[in-house]
């Protein structure tokens, strides 16, 4: 069939779906396809795992991953939502937590290394400040939001 040399340019556009079944593939029928040329179809999509299915069960995988690219595209082209003004000023948020009276000391002592001999014994300090600001913010104190 000459349409095998015509598929060189498919692509997912060009499958026409009606009701949860594939009608044409660019101007051919679909069951005037010979499964010669549906595997060249399912070649150019780049469709996987149909090596040694019937040709209704192929038609099939491609109405499946015709709509799934459809719902999926048209999740990637939805905007994302503009930040509020918490997510605007989080690094100056956490920096004036950081420096705060009650966590200054912790943060101070961040760099400092643990000996080697210490660590092997495990007699280090554990700094835990990161968690500690964590449960303070998470509290819903408002003394920290402003500058």
């Amino acid at each position: 069939m000459e349409a095998a040399k015509q598929f060189n340019d498919l692509t997912w556009a060009d499958l026409t779906i009606i009701d949860d079944e594939l009608k044409t593939v660019w101007e051919f029928d679909v069951k005037s396809l010979k499964y010669r040329d549906l595997w060249i179809v399912i070649s150019q999509l780049k469709v996987k795992g149909v090596k040694n299915s019937t040709k209704e069960q192929t038609i099939k995988k491609l109405v499946y991953l015709h709509q799934f690219k459809a719902r999926y595209n048209k999740i990637l082209e939805t905007p994302d939502p503009a930040p509020t003004s918490k997510e605007a000023q989080c690094p100056y948020r956490l920096l004036s937590i950081l420096f705060s009276d009650t966590f200054a000391e912790g943060f101070s002592q961040l760099g400092n290394v643990a000996a080697h001999a210490e660590l092997n014994s495990g007699k280090a300090a554990n700094n835990q400040l990161f968690g500690k600001v964590s449960k303070k913010i998470s509290k819903g104190k408002t003394r920290y939001t402003t500058i």
